[in-house]
């Protein structure tokens, strides 16, 4: 499978001055192999992939506190894997799972040539996902955990980087299956984990950082209705 793309033309500024900068467009071309197997108690599916973009846009920070503009950047290229899987082990009880692994980087990048070879922000190299669901009757329970590797979410031409570390979610489901509408109480980040979603820098030098938390625990109620 080979797909291309592109982001369109966009104009930007430069957020303390008024002079308008075109941003060309982002072109990628990808090519995919995958196989992909089916049946009442197993599936399994899995790819390997290469993206190879030009004029990758990406955020840029301004000379101001808290101004930046979009900009063509680098040639990048990002090879990869995934796989997904369930099995089913009982007639109520199933397991599932999945592996996905991205090797993004800067492959040229003239303004910045120490970046190249270096990660691409907010890009985790693997992330994971592993579960299991108990069937009974109309309920069914599931748990599910869902960890990411850590990654860098920032460079500044000062030299400064921000590392988010890797971490770890479990979540909780139960699930009533009517007729024609479907009720679930849940509860996210079981353990009441405390982690970054990304982090970067608040001005141009790098000495004001901010980050992204993701939610604590959290317990709700989901309606679905079938129309």
């Amino acid at each position: 499978h080979v797909a291309t793309g592109w982001r369109p033309a966009a104009v930007n500024y430069y957020a303390e001055g008024p002079n308008p900068r075109t941003v060309d467009k982002e072109k990628s071309m990808t090519y995919e192999a995958g196989y992909r197997h089916a049946t009442a108690s197993q599936y399994l599916s899995a790819a390997v992939f290469l993206t190879k973009m030009n004029d990758y846009q990406e955020t840029k920070y301004g000379t101001n506190p808290g101004s930046g503009y979009l900009a063509n950047v680098a040639k990048v290229e990002i090879p990869g894997f995934e796989i997904e899987a369930k099995q089913v082990v009982t007639k109520s009880i199933s397991l599932f799972g999945g592996f996905g692994y991205t090797h993004a980087r800067f492959d040229k990048y003239a303004e910045f040539p120490s970046l190249e070879g270096k990660p691409l922000g907010n890009r985790p190299d693997w992330n994971l996902h592993l579960g299991s669901e108990y069937k009974a009757g109309r309920m069914t329970y599931a748990a599910t955990v869902a960890a990411t590797d850590s990654f860098y979410s920032a460079y500044t031409s000062a030299g400064a980087t921000t590392k988010v570390d890797g971490h770890w979610v479990g979540n909780l489901r139960a699930t009533y299956k009517g007729n024609d509408y479907s009720l679930t109480a849940f509860v996210d980040n079981v353990a009441n984990k405390e982690y970054f979603l990304n982090a970067g820098y608040y001005n141009y030098n790098g000495s004001e950082p901010r980050g992204q938390v993701g939610l604590p625990r959290t317990v709700g109620v989901k309606l679905k209705m079938d129309f």
